[in-house]
């Protein structure tokens, strides 16, 4: 290939881009004529007047042209999107909140080369309105302050519909929350107030309710408890209520005893207590209760102590009691006077004292016999019940008298060739024998056990 065609060959893509660029400002020029020859013509089927909330959403608006245009609007609550397009376009108006009760009105305009058309546009203000956070609030009977937030767009008369409500205006506050006072409620029955906020001129309103409780009923005494010593004594206790109340004592608990009297004050009970002659402490109670019912009381306790512990027996102590024991079909007696429940116990005493019982006023038990000489005691003990108290009561029996018993009596005569012959021997004293060294006769000392009991004897043998 030579030269030139190899030239051609290279310069072929220039020339037809320079070819298709020719052609499309050909047809540039040619649509710009055209264009600037046609009338502008413009429809608004959304029409040319527009009515919005005072809230709301995008508004679509249709435009419908055959030109380049824009949107020209002096508001700035209003924006468009698009604001500039050619031909036909729905385009959205966006609206700002009104917050204000009145109406506001604007016009914006679009415009092209040709063409200057007004829309106006109305947005209304916002309803008037009054938005409580709570309706209602339930308070105890003590009262207290209660805050209530209000949202509006309105100025506002504010009332109660009772005394015991009322409005804090020294306390600083923000426009949209108001603070009343609650008096406490010193009634039984429970109450209902209501504060009214109202438009200012106008009708509308909003209410807001306070339940407060009644007063609890309750009965409260000036102490819950008294303590007396064994002399007893007088007491006095007030009475603060808010019901009728009456009083009442055990009627077990004579020593307890209320005192009516036209000098003490309504609100004030006195009360005796008696001597406590018992060692035992007693306790009582006054019961303060609504009249007619006992499901509301309040208790006063009364508590006593216990006088000295007396323990007195007849006789002071059991001695001297013969070796031979109780006789049959009686019981050794002591005769108590005590100021305390009382037991024995007898778990340490000898195993020689039987048969033990007692009363609250006496005490009885049997002595087995003695068959050593030696005197014995023992004793038995009396515990206060629930207390501290203990008496050791000594028992003391006499040891019998000494015997030594031989059977037989005498020794009987031994035959000339000689025997042996028994002497059984009984005592209640250790004993010795002395057979006097006789050459002819052998005493031995022996045991004979029957049926488990033991003798002595002496054999003799000659």
């Amino acid at each position: 290939m030579n030269k030139m065609n190899k030239m051609n060959l290279l310069n072929e893509p220039m020339k037809t881009f320079w070819r298709t660029t020719a052609l499309l400002f050909f047809l540039a020029l040619c649509v710009s004529g055209c264009m600037k020859g046609e009338k502008e013509k413009l429809v608004l089927p959304s029409g040319f007047s527009i009515e919005v909330d005072a809230v709301q959403d995008p508004y679509q608006y249709q435009i419908v042209a055959n030109f380049l245009w824009n949107i020209e609007c002096s508001a700035t609550w209003l924006n468009f999107s698009p604001s500039k397009a050619y031909g036909d376009r729905e385009i959205e108006i966006h609206v700002s909140p009104n917050t204000s009760l009145n109406a506001r009105q604007v016009s914006f305009f679009i415009v092209g080369e040709q063409t200057r058309e007004e829309v106006k546009v109305r947005q209304n203000g916002e309803a008037p309105a009054i938005i409580l956070v709570e309706n209602a609030k339930t308070l105890s009977a003590s009262g207290a302050e209660v805050e209530v937030e209000v949202s509006t767009n309105l100025e506002l008369d504010i009332t109660s519909n009772v005394p015991w409500i009322t409005r804090i205006w020294t306390k600083a506050m923000s426009s949209s929350r108001y603070y009343f006072n609650v008096e406490q409620n010193t009634n039984l029955a429970s109450r209902v107030g209501i504060i009214t906020f109202k438009q200012k001129d106008g009708s509308l309103s909003q209410v807001f309710t306070i339940t407060q409780q009644g007063e609890t009923p309750d009965i409260l005494l000036s102490k819950n408890s008294f303590t007396f010593d064994a002399a007893g004594g007088m007491g006095s206790v007030d009475v603060t209520a808010n019901i009728p109340w009456t009083k009442t004592v055990d009627p077990s608990k004579d020593w307890l005893k209320i005192i009516e009297t036209k000098l003490m004050e309504t609100s004030s009970v006195l009360f005796s207590v008696e001597e406590n002659k018992r060692a035992d402490p007693r306790d009582a109670v006054i019961i303060f209760s609504r009249e007619g019912s006992l499901e509301l009381n309040r208790t006063l306790s009364i508590s006593q102590l216990g006088a000295s512990p007396i323990f007195r027996c007849v006789p002071n102590e059991y001695d001297n009691i013969p070796s031979s024991g109780t006789r049959p079909n009686q019981k050794e007696l002591i005769i108590i006077d005590a100021n305390f429940d009382w037991i024995v116990d007898h778990s340490g005493t000898a195993s020689w004292i039987t048969d033990v019982t007692f009363d609250g006023s006496t005490c009885t038990f049997r002595v087995s016999e003695n068959g050593n000489i030696l005197d014995r005691s023992t004793q038995i003990i009396f515990k206060q019940v629930n207390g501290l108290f203990t008496r050791a009561y000594n028992i003391t029996q006499k040891g019998t008298d000494p015997q030594i018993n031989i059977l037989p009596v005498e020794i009987p005569t031994i035959h000339r060739d000689g025997g042996s012959v028994f002497l059984f021997v009984n005592a209640n004293v250790p004993w010795e024998f002395d057979d006097g060294q006789t050459a002819w006769m052998r005493v031995e000392r022996g045991v004979i056990n029957s049926n488990g009991v033991a003798t002595e004897y002496l054999r003799c043998t000659a």
